[in-house]
């Protein structure tokens, strides 16, 4: 309080120091103390100063107890007309019985019984009572909390002149002084800043939940509230920061300048530019357009027929041998998509085909070769003779494809 100072015991008894001009220590005399001094009160359980005077729960099990108060009486802070006078000793206050909690105001005095109602008495020119007047009363006067809701806590202090009731878990009530909004809320008249009724208090809550008010302090310019949050719903913010701490007690790495993640696994496979996959479809269409070039024979064959012959010969059955080699005519467009089923027959050539290279004649273009032979080979007329000339050497290397028809694409006779 004002100068002086109680302690309560976990025994239930109370000491009090300091100032003792208006009997508030309890002690029966107003002398002044500088050690902490028994009253001789005992089994209290809850202590609460105001500005010159201190009230105290007796309780005794688990139920409901009684009140007591000491100190200045000026305007009936302990419930009862003294003319005055203060009380130098604890006197028992004329309140219902079964209190719950006390609440010491400047000048005001607020009692919580077990069914959550509230009792106030003592001054009230600011309406601090909250039961809708301005008139200090010497009698324990009910508190006009909204709809009769339940009461669980109070708050207020020493020096203040304002009162908070707590109720549900973020709802509370305010009444009294005002004028530097130590009530929390907005009254909208300077003039007339006070409350004598209680008035709902809102807080700021959380992105996703609400407060729940545990406690409330207040002095005669401002009020402090401590909650926790209640979560309603998930959270949707990510952390902003990394923690810098471990989340064990035990670290497993040393703090470094480098980096300090290092990895968990060894690579497997070894880098590489090479695809790692191979065509798995079967090309399901034939090219459609002609080659524009002649087909260019194995470097391995070495032709032996004279430029100048001509064949004249039109076969009548099919070759029962096949080539060793087959030729490959690169289409000017690749096929887009590629034969489901394999051919049933094999491509016939012309048998007036000739080609008609210059021996002179360089390969401008690679040989391209299969690295797959298919199900059935082309046929190629028994007569037919390639102009190549036999010093024909092909200067360029072969490429070979990964994927190829089933079928070779058909020569034209031109």
């Amino acid at each position: 309080g004002l100068d002086f100072t109680l302690i309560l015991l976990e025994n239930g008894q109370v000491y009090g120091c300091g100032s003792n001009e208006n009997g508030e220590l309890g002690l029966g005399e107003v002398s002044s103390v500088s050690t902490p001094t028994s009253n001789r009160l005992s089994d209290i359980v809850e202590v609460s100063t105001g500005l010159s005077y201190g009230i105290y729960l007796q309780s005794k099990g688990n139920e409901g107890g009684r009140a007591f108060g000491s100190g200045s009486n000026l305007f009936s802070q302990l419930c009862e007309d003294t003319g005055g006078d203060p009380a130098l000793e604890p006197m028992e206050l004329a309140v219902d019985v079964n209190v719950m909690k006390i609440f010491a105001g400047r000048q005001s005095s607020y009692y919580l019984y077990d069914n959550g109602r509230v009792d106030a008495c003592g001054r009230n020119d600011v309406g601090q009572l909250g039961d809708g007047t301005f008139e200090d009363s010497d009698n324990p006067v009910g508190v006009n909390i909204p709809k009769n809701i339940p009461i669980r806590d109070l708050g207020s202090g020493p020096s203040s002149q304002s009162v908070f009731f707590i109720a549900g878990e973020d709802t509370v009530y305010a009444a009294g002084q005002n004028y530097r909004y130590q009530l929390g809320v907005d009254t909208g008249s300077p003039e007339f800043p006070m409350r004598e009724s209680p008035v709902l208090v809102e807080f700021e809550g959380t992105p996703w939940g609400r407060n729940d008010i545990i406690k409330i302090s207040s002095s005669g310019t401002h009020t402090v509230a401590v909650s926790c949050a209640i979560i309603t719903e998930s959270p949707t913010q990510y952390p902003t920061s990394i923690p810098t701490a471990s989340p064990s007690a035990h670290p497993t790495a040393s703090p470094t300048d480098d980096p300090t993640q290092t990895p968990t696994e060894i690579p497997t496979k070894l880098p590489t530019s090479s695809p790692t996959e191979y065509p798995t479809q079967i090309p399901t269409e034939i090219p459609t357009q002609l080659p524009t070039s002649s087909p260019s024979l194995s470097p391995t064959m070495n032709p032996t027929i004279s430029p100048t012959s001509t064949p004249t010969y039109t076969p009548t059955e099919m070759p029962t041998q096949f080539p060793t080699f087959s030729p490959s005519v690169p289409p000017t467009s690749f096929p887009t998509s590629y034969p489901t089923q394999f051919p049933t027959e094999s491509p016939t050539l012309d048998p007036t085909l000739s080609p008609t290279l210059s021996p002179s004649s360089s390969p401008t273009e690679s040989p391209t070769f299969l690295t797959a032979i298919p199900t059935e080979s082309p046929s190629l007329p028994p007569t037919l003779s390639p102009t190549l000339s036999p010093t024909l050497t092909p200067t360029l290397s072969p490429t070979f494809v990964t994927a190829f028809p089933t079928e070779s694409p058909s020569l034209s006779p031109t």
